[in-house]
């Protein structure tokens, strides 16, 4: 049985990721495919998974390296 510090290190004990965080970062990726070009109307459609998909394809066709 873990006793002592190995016992508080469970990853339980990380903050968890927050809804207005992720509305956040879904926000950013959507403008951030708005600027590369893609109509407003076509990312109404479009699920989170999708955009992220669109946005890494838009950054290899840039010919930019993952950061």
């Amino acid at each position: 049985m873990a006793l002592g510090r190995e016992g508080r290190k469970k990853s339980v004990r990380r903050p968890k990721k927050t809804g207005t965080d992720r509305r956040r970062r879904q926000r950013m990726h959507r403008e951030r495919l708005i600027a590369t070009g893609v109509e407003p109307k076509a990312l109404v459609t479009m699920n989170p998974v999708q955009v992220r998909t669109a946005l890494n394809a838009s950054r290899r066709k840039a010919g930019q390296k993952k950061a």
